[in-house]
């Protein structure tokens, strides 16, 4: 009789060891919506002032809101310089659905402006998107 006590007192410590355990996760921030309308879906353009004489160019490719792809055309830079940049800098847009990202990555600081300018000069071609919805 002792031992069927003590295993409820166990099993019951043990359910409320795991209840003050229990870490409700929050579920994750939606990415978008907070300056590129919902629904849009399409490719904008845009053009901008880097290092190189020729500017640099980005190609957003949007899917409901969300930006799926960017093309940086980045020919006049130099190359030295830009090698590898578009793949350090995707992931962190994909991720943050945004061009708010830090000017040195890759150390082309310049460049880096160049793509947030052609980037933001591409975003204000969706309609109903203005310099306020913007957070770059």
């Amino acid at each position: 009789m002792r031992k069927k006590y003590a295993a409820a007192a166990v099993a019951i410590l043990m359910c409320l060891t795991l209840a003050a355990c229990y870490i409700e996760l929050e579920a994750p921030p939606l990415r978008g919506g907070w300056g590129y309308p919902d629904l849009f879906t399409g490719t904008v353009y845009g053009s901008g002032r880097g290092y190189g004489a020729g500017g640099v160019r980005v190609t957003v490719d949007l899917e409901y809101g969300f930006i799926v792809d960017v093309d940086f055309d980045l020919r006049s830079e130099t190359a030295m310089f830009v090698r590898g940049l578009p793949d350090r800098l995707l992931p962190i847009i994909l991720q943050s659905n945004s061009f708010n990202f830090p000017d040195t990555v890759g150390g082309a600081t310049v460049t880096n402006m160049g793509i947030k300018a052609a980037a933001r000069e591409a975003m204000l071609k969706i309609p109903n998107v203005t310099e306020a919805d913007l957070d770059f």
